[in-house]
């Protein structure tokens, strides 16, 4: 059995993969549902945001781990180390009325 690629692929060298880069791009109207199903609003400040979302994650977490105990510890730990990052950048978002993007390096 011969594998077949799409018309439209392209051939990356090895060392071109080790250097991908991902991430998402959350739109303005999900940053706000996302504030609203949290409880964080535009005048707070940065830290009760950043609390609110320990909590929040950390409940989230937990009934994840009712799925996959695994997927629950990596959201948990990403949060976690990222908390510093993720607060001030949703905060931003939310007061700005703006998208937020994540990037993620591998």
């Amino acid at each position: 059995m011969e594998l077949v690629m799409p018309i439209n692929y392209e051939v990356l060298e090895q060392e071109q993969m080790m250097y991908l880069d991902g991430g998402l791009y959350i739109n303005d109207s999900t940053v706000q549902g996302i504030a609203f199903a949290i409880g964080a609003m535009g005048y707070m400040s940065i830290a009760s945001i950043a609390r609110i979302i320990k909590i929040k994650s950390t409940i989230f977490s937990l009934k994840l781990a009712a799925f996959s105990k695994t997927l629950a510890i990596f959201g948990a730990a990403y949060v976690a180390a990222n908390i510093g990052n993720i607060a001030p950048a949703f905060a931003s978002a939310l007061v700005r009325r703006k998208g937020l993007d994540i990037g993620i390096d591998w």
